[in-house]
């Protein structure tokens, strides 16, 4: 007959083999593919995370330089490559040198539940940053021990556009681009600039009442409503694209995002919303 103390030993016994078990899995790395959208440095200084560099093709500029003092190492090109010795020269100034690469994923992440055609940013090394271009189309492993970043590149298709089949001036990059210039937008990127964004579709009447529609634009439940903190900035029925921009769950505790309602036919931003 087996005793309490037994039990209690057969029952430890089973967990550590449990978790063994799952080790390997555990290990395990995830393939995932996706677009490159665009890629950041971030760079510490005292106790303030500063955007050093985005590489973004919005508004006829393909490099900006926040910081004007490095402006120099990046004069004319396209894609962000930053040099051991650019590196030296920053770290002159900031510590704590963060690589960060925004990919539309053509596959699920199933490592941080992010969907095939959602954006999300990684964590990259220099040597990764450096080889990933904008509209490149990148295989790459993901841990499930260390969430948001890149464990290894697998493959690099160049210039293959996005998961569409069209370029980086595609609707989507149109749309986000037009995103960008509000103000809005421009300082919730500088605050964060691993932001993530996701882009639907819907109806939004004069009165600021939301209807959620299908890829055909026809509202799928006229009972099934949401509504903005307001109403179109013309008092007129739209039919939008909302690009919602958030930021990856480990960032912060409380939740901060912006919308903005883009209208389908003139790309007018008719509404944008901010929230905590």
């Amino acid at each position: 007959m087996i005793n309490v103390m037994d039990k209690k030993w057969l029952f430890i016994m089973l967990i550590l083999y449990l978790l063994i078990a799952c080790l390997p899995a555990y290990k395990s790395p995830v393939i995932v593919e996706g677009f490159v959208n665009h890629k950041i440095v971030t760079g510490v200084k005292g106790n303030t995370s500063y955007t050093i560099l985005l590489n973004w093709p919005t508004n006829g500029s393909w490099i900006i330089v926040k910081d004007k003092e490095y402006e120099k190492f990046f004069m004319g090109e396209k894609n962000a490559f930053v040099s051991k010795s650019t590196e030296n020269e920053i770290r002159k100034k900031y510590s704590d040198i963060k690589y960060i690469v925004s990919i539309k994923l053509d596959s699920k992440d199933l490592v941080n539940g992010i969907d095939k055609g959602e954006a999300i940013t990684y964590f990259v090394s220099r040597d990764e940053f450096n080889k990933m271009k904008i509209g490149d189309k990148v295989k790459f492993e993901v841990l499930r021990s260390r969430k948001y970043m890149i464990k290894r590149l697998i493959q690099i298709e160049k210039n293959a556009g996005c998961a569409d089949g069209s370029n980086s001036d595609n609707k989507e990059q149109k749309l986000v681009e037009i995103s960008i210039q509000h103000p809005y937008v421009k300082k919730y990127i500088e605050i964060h600039p691993n932001a993530i964004y996701s882009i639907r579709r819907v109806y939004l009447s004069f009165d600021g009442t939301v209807y959620e529609v299908d890829e055909d634009w026809k509202v799928k439940d006229f009972e099934n409503v949401t509504g903005i903190d307001g109403k179109p900035v013309d008092g007129k029925n739209h039919y939008c694209w909302v690009v919602h921009w958030s930021i990856p769950p480990p960032e912060v505790d409380i939740e901060h995002i912006v919308d903005v309602y883009i209208d389908r036919d003139s790309h007018n931003i008719v509404f944008v919303e901010e929230a905590w």
